[in-house]
């Protein structure tokens, strides 16, 4: 099933744009996420990893087409409209067919914070899940001190199931609770 671009309005910029990652976006893909890489080391350590150079990210990236097809994990980039490169990154991902859900994440390049980018793209990727997978939920795993990005999931209807506490092992070894939520499809 071929996607298009969506465009997202948002509130403080133009336009939003996300697209699922093709073969051709390895060379922006490897740079967005080298630019971001210090920030994004702790709460991505394979994206982290799996983009070290070049090579690997295309090896990467080409994966993740791979992967989208089945639907396994889904990575769309995300653009604000009229700029050159990619802002941020937002994945379906963990999909259970069976209990028709999946797990969201995602990150924005520290110069689109504070834009309502990350909101929107998670506003479409729930939409994507819901409409495109007909899944009954989506949920998001958190670090609880991220009050960022708990936001960004409160703006679009996600409630606070709980937290897992020791669940998520850091780049550098820590074990980190997670605080859970989730939106039910209306």
């Amino acid at each position: 099933m071929d996607q298009q671009p969506a465009r997202v309005p948002a509130p403080h910029i133009d336009q939003v744009i996300v697209r699922p990652i093709t073969l051709e976006d390895a060379e922006v893909f490897h740079r967005l996420v080298s630019r971001e890489r210090d920030r994004l080391r702790l709460y991505f350590p394979m994206t982290v990893e799996r983009t070290a150079d070049p090579v690997h990210t295309a090896a990467y990236v080409a994966e993740l087409v791979a992967r989208a097809s089945v639907p396994e994990m889904c990575c769309h980039l995300v653009w604000i409209e009229g700029t050159e490169e990619p802002v941020g990154v937002v994945f379906l991902k963990n999909f259970d067919l069976r209990a028709m859900k999946c797990e969201l994440a995602y990150f924005t390049a520290l110069g689109a914070q504070g834009r309502s980018v990350a909101t929107n793209a998670v506003a479409w990727a729930v939409d994507e899940a819901f409409r495109r997978y007909n899944l009954q939920r989506v949920f998001v795993r958190i670090d609880p001190s991220n009050a960022a990005s708990v936001r960004v999931v409160e703006k679009n209807g996600f409630v606070e199931e709980g937290i897992l506490r020791r669940d998520h092992r850091t780049s550098d070894g820590r074990l980190l609770d997670v605080l859970i939520l989730a939106k039910l499809r209306a």
